[in-house]
């Protein structure tokens, strides 16, 4: 019980948290971002131009085994989880 309410509690960065007012940090990161954009936007454009020279690659065979491999993988986590779920709520 005493573990549920020390998780429950408020953090104290939160009580002082003002939404109203933006911080020095917001400022920074916003003059950061749009820089990195910047330059950013002709490297995008000059690796398109040099990527659309390229043969494409035949990744259907590849891409299936992946597909089916993460299918696989969330079949057999979903029934593990199922199962100790129920014999929680049913042994609890």
């Amino acid at each position: 019980m005493n573990m549920l309410v020390l998780t429950l509690q408020e953090y104290e960065f939160k009580k002082q948290f003002n939404e109203n007012k933006p911080s020095n940090g917001c400022r920074k990161t916003g003059k950061n971002l749009s820089c990195f954009l910047l330059c950013m936007l002709p490297l995008y454009l000059v690796v398109d131009t040099l990527m659309n020279k390229r043969a494409k690659f035949e990744l259907r065979k590849p891409l299936v085994l992946w597909s089916l491999t993460l299918a696989l993988f969330s079949i057999f986590g979903a029934l593990r989880t199922g199962a100790y779920m129920v014999n929680h709520i049913w042994c609890s």
